[in-house]
């Protein structure tokens, strides 16, 4: 991928999943891919469960979502922007 292409890639940080998509800009911006990966914690998020008294390991789960993501991902050279939730 040359690093004057118009794709890009957009990742959002939620404590219950964590979404990429990658964006083609052109004389259309369209999504050409768009992944979800629940976290493991996604019913303590929800508020189905009782919050770990920690919260400084809150962010644990959605780190191991965002590794599984990116795992899957092709995004060498490609510019990303990442948006983290206000819960964070």
């Amino acid at each position: 991928m040359s690093r004057w292409s118009p794709d890009s890639l957009l990742i959002t940080l939620y404590p219950s999943r964590v979404v990429s998509a990658r964006i083609e800009s052109g004389w259309r911006t369209r999504v050409t891919d768009k992944r979800i990966v629940e976290t493991a914690d996604r019913d303590a998020a929800a508020g189905g469960e009782a919050q770990p008294a920690d919260r400084s390991v809150a962010w644990q789960g959605t780190v191991a979502a965002l590794d599984q993501l990116l795992a899957g991902l092709k995004p060498q050279g490609m510019p990303a922007t990442v948006v983290v939730a206000n819960r964070f």
